[in-house]
């Protein structure tokens, strides 16, 4: 038999123990005419399982009601541990009194678990350590190693009247060792886990916006002149053709302005092509009424050829390596006819001088809308990625005025890789070989006539080796200055995978296991963009009140 057989044998035979030990007391089993000798894997396999099912009875005893809440959960979990002491199994030759022993040194072991952690939290060191994984599972480790000795040692005196040997001393104490500090970090980050879930799903409930019912309206319902109050819209309009929809946020500090500041952010590849869950994640429309601001959120359309055909939502528009999509049809074109739905009736809404940001494929068209459009004051893309090969954007972009330009990015983006080329998702991508989002920056620098790095530092080291620590947030940053102050910040970070970064809490399996629902990143993405876009926004006002000219 191999060890790792022996190993399953012995914690097999654990959770038998405890199985004969209720047939006994239900009279429904002989009793064992005695222990057989184990292997050391066998040893090891016993004792991961005692340990393993001692913890579980603590934790389940918390939820019995009444008892299970006092001190703590300390008793409930002291009378499982003696639970689990009634049910072992008595040998035939056992005395009577058996039974009674095993039960008081289970719940003596399970105090030691129960009260063990606390003590040690007050001896200086990692003990002590308040609060943190490390800290926890250094406690945990050292609890169950004195448990797991005692309750070792004990079962040995009660049986043989001598102390235990040092073998079965040291495999006891370090399988509960292993096994308690593995369980305790689980739970640990399972503890961790529900208190943000619990967190995100009460924000769930309370969005923190003003407006949470949805206007539906359609364009061609609306009377000329007609100027939609402060709400939160869903709005049908026409373009090329094609019926399409969009979604805008207008606060209550946005309408008593002369102009105010419009963002305008596209979703990325979508089931459904509504940015309900972007809108949600971003938390937009609350920064927008702290800002008095507008916000409007573009809806795709369902992919129209290829493999996707019909199951996603995603732009049209084939530049900077979009999807293989209908190129008889533009969304740069429905963008410009959106932005003439706004203008005509929510006349408040400064679109000669607003902002675009966008996430993953709505960052792509986010890049051809600011490369193209004279209107368009400031972009921020988050997780995306442009084509420095497509000539037609350069071209327009270099002959426009400069903008300010901020690029997220993370060094754990599977989907877009920083430093470009292909991944499983990008296979569906047109030219997804020249995807580059290491050169978004790079791009706009170039197109703005920008050509010094912040502190002097050159793209080289920059890319390579340079890291900056602000506020807790980890990330590698590089900025381009002009002369007339525009900037291209990029904003790398080191934990970043394809995602909204600081958005709220994704439920799945990967997170239950690691304990950090979203938000796991070091820094708030959403503040950055929305503060950046605002910031650009005024200054751009400002230039133009100050006749500013582009370069």
């Amino acid at each position: 038999m191999s060890r790792a057989a022996e190993f399953f044998s012995g914690a097999t035979e654990a959770i038998q123990d405890h199985v004969s030990g209720l047939r006994q007391i239900a009279g429904e089993a002989p009793a064992p005419a005695g222990e057989h000798s184990r292997s050391t894997a066998e040893s090891l396999g016993f004792a991961a399982a005692e340990s393993a099912l001692f913890l579980a009875s603590g934790l389940l005893a918390r939820k019995v009601p009444v008892v299970g809440k006092l001190c703590g959960g300390k008793i409930s979990g002291i009378i499982a541990g003696g639970v689990m002491g009634l049910t072992q199994s008595v040998e035939a030759t056992a005395p009577e009194s058996q039974r009674a022993v095993n039960t008081i040194v289970a719940a003596g072991t399970m105090g030691i678990l129960e009260i063990g952690p606390a003590v040690a939290a007050k001896i200086p060191g990692v003990f002590s350590s308040q609060n943190t994984l490390s800290g926890s599972i250094a406690r945990s480790v050292a609890t169950n190693g004195v448990a797991g000795l005692f309750g070792t040692e004990m079962q040995s005196f009660a049986k043989t009247g001598h102390a235990a040997s040092l073998s079965e001393a040291l495999t006891a104490s370090g399988t509960w060792m292993l096994t308690g500090g593995a369980l305790n970090a689980i739970g640990f980050k399972l503890g961790n886990y529900m208190q943000k879930l619990e967190a995100a799903q009460r924000w769930q409930k309370n969005l923190p916006w003003k407006y949470k019912q949805v206007i539906e309206l359609n364009a061609r319902d609306l009377q000329p002149g007609q100027q939609l109050s402060p709400g939160n819209y869903r709005i049908g309009y026409e373009s090329q053709g094609i019926q399409r929809t969009f979604g805008i946020y207008i606060s209550d500090g946005a309408a008593s302005l002369k102009k105010a500041p419009l963002t305008v952010f596209l979703h990325g590849l979508s089931k459904n092509g509504e940015s309900s869950s972007i809108v949600r994640e971003l938390e937009f429309n609350r920064l927008a009424d702290e800002s008095a601001a507008i916000i409007a959120y573009p809806h795709a359309l369902p992919v129209r050829t290829g493999l996707l055909r019909g199951m996603f939502q995603a732009w049209n528009d084939n530049n900077f390596g979009f999807l293989r999509n209908d190129q008889s049809y533009s969304d740069v074109r429905a963008f410009k006819d959106m932005v003439n739905v706004i203008t005509r009736y929510v006349p408040v809404a400064d679109t000669g001088n607003m902002a675009i940001g966008g996430f993953s494929l709505g960052g792509k068209l986010a890049h051809r809308l600011a490369a193209s459009l004279d209107n368009v004051s400031a972009l921020s893309t988050i997780h995306s990625t442009i084509d420095t090969f497509d000539k037609n954007a350069i071209k327009f972009a270099s002959q426009r005025h400069p903008i300010d330009v901020q690029i997220i990015h993370g060094l754990k983006d599977n989907v877009l890789p920083f430093e470009g080329g292909k991944s499983l998702f990008s296979v569906f991508l047109q030219n997804s070989s020249l995807s580059r989002p290491n050169q978004q920056a790079k791009f706009w620098a170039a197109s703005n006539r920008q050509l010094a790095f912040d502190a002097g530092m050159s793209s080289e080291n920059v890319s390579r080796n340079f890291s900056v620590t602000r506020a807790n947030r980890d990330f590698r940053l590089r900025r381009f200055i002009s002369a007339n102050g525009y900037e291209v910040t990029e904003l790398v970070t080191a934990d970043g995978a394809h995602r909204i970064h600081g958005a709220e809490a994704l439920y799945d399996l990967t997170q239950v296991l690691t304990g950090y629902p979203l938000p796991a990143s070091r820094f708030d993405a959403r503040k950055e963009v929305w503060q950046f876009l605002m910031d650009s926004i005024r200054r751009n006002a400002l230039r133009k009140q100050n006749g500013a000219k582009a370069l």
